[in-house]
């Protein structure tokens, strides 16, 4: 990955990392719960707990280390993140035996599972 496209992402994922959302909900820190949380209502603080996670990979990425995201279009918006949130909370409900605990880790691994194509190491 070239040092300007790193830099660019690394600026955008800062940006959105560090959003401020002043009185916002926050979605649970364990797997099933979250599932069962993640119904019409509460949906965007879902989709915002999935762009949290793949913000971190891809900081991880632009530090060398490993991580993998959604897929990412040239340009960024709100709606490519509600696709790829359904995909994930349908890999894992399809998916519970293999899935981590803990909200983040199970997010970061359904974006392994679902598209490896977007993993760096």
């Amino acid at each position: 990955m070239s040092n300007l496209r790193r830099t660019s992402l690394w600026v955008a994922a800062l940006l959105l990392a560090f959003q401020m959302r002043a009185g916002a909900q926050t979605a649970p820190n364990d797997t099933a719960a979250f599932i069962a949380y993640c119904d019409d209502a509460h949906f965007e603080v879902c989709r915002l707990k999935v762009v949290d996670v793949n913000n971190i990979m891809l900081m991880r990425q632009i530090g060398r280390q490993h991580g993998c995201t959604f897929p990412r279009p040239s340009r960024v918006n709100r709606t490519d993140s509600i696709p790829a949130t359904k995909a994930i909370l349908d890999w894992l409900r399809a998916n519970e035996a293999s899935r981590p605990t803990k909200t983040d880790l199970a997010i970061a691994h359904a974006m392994e599972k679902l598209w490896p194509e977007n993993c760096e190491h």
